[in-house]
């Protein structure tokens, strides 16, 4: 086996340049010790990005903020930049894991690892992210996350091709993220939704609502937007709110076992969401 450890992003162009489809790439390296344990190490060639301190780092601009790819999750959950103008994202960090994973695993290490069950893409969709990425000969390239991502364990990266930053716009909106596992801490999602809300005047303008662990992929409620523009805070309804999921979780999985479940779980997470618009119009 080849172990390339580049400490600089001159170096990494030149260990992207020689990675084959056989390559794999570690940050974090907290989800590849599942796929070891599942599948076998499997691979001739890896990249150890963790030397690479010019990816680790929370900056803003006047209009954006970029998140380094090798970022952790808890540097994500203490950022006050985050806790400003991304607070659902922070929240989100702070339940993956336990502290040893959040200490170690990187928000470049989750988007790319693309599981559907994975806490920080609903939140990076809410929030209409952008994924900044380095290829072979120096390509960059920025894909939404929302295209980004296509599948369970599946994205649009290429061989030789590694993420290098997360962005977004900084916009004013009520955020939520909710969480349902098998327990309060340390457990993987059964299912998760995040929100972005904007409001004027008391009147809902935009609301970008993403589920979680609900199919193969993160994705974005139609019902629940189509429910929620045009109204105004005082008058939202919970239970047409409520509906609204319930019929997404129908949709999304209507053979599935877990579909009786996730009818009741996503009603506690459609009062989250409401809470959290109707305390953004309070501020």
């Amino acid at each position: 086996m080849q172990l390339m450890t580049p400490d600089s992003l001159v170096m990494l162009n030149s260990c992207l340049d020689h990675a084959t489809e056989d390559t794999l790439f570690i940050s974090g390296g907290t989800d590849m010790i599942l796929k070891f344990r599942e599948e076998g190490f499997g691979t001739s060639q890896v990249i150890d990005l963790s030397g690479l301190s010019e990816l680790k780092y929370i900056t803003e601009t006047e209009n954006e903020v970029c998140i380094g790819a090798l970022t952790t999750l808890s540097t994500l959950v203490y950022s006050d930049v985050l806790k400003a103008h991304a607070p659902m994202l922070s929240c989100a960090a702070d339940q993956v894991g336990s502290t040893q994973i959040r200490n170690a695993a990187t928000i470049g290490g989750n988007v790319a690892n693309s599981f559907a069950g994975a806490d920080l893409i609903p939140p990076l969709f809410a929030l209409n992210a952008q994924v900044d990425t380095l290829g072979k000969k120096g390509v960059k390239r920025s894909i939404p996350v929302r295209d980004f991502v296509t599948g369970n364990r599946k994205n649009m990266l290429e061989a030789g091709e590694v993420i290098c930053q997360v962005r977004f716009e900084k916009k004013r909106g009520a955020q939520f993220f909710g969480k349902i596992g098998s327990r309060s801490r340390v457990t993987i999602s059964k299912l998760n939704m995040a929100s972005f809300v904007q409001v004027e005047n008391g009147k809902i303008m935009s609301a970008e609502v993403a589920f979680g662990a609900l199919g193969a992929s993160a994705f974005l409620s139609e019902g629940a937007q189509t429910c929620l523009v045009g109204q105004s805070v005082n008058e939202i309804d919970f239970d047409k709110l409520s509906a609204a999921l319930i019929q997404q979780v129908d949709d999304a999985i209507p053979t599935r076992k877990s579909r009786i479940y996730k009818r009741d779980a996503v009603v506690s997470l459609a009062d989250g969401l409401l809470k959290s618009v109707r305390s953004e119009c309070e501020v």
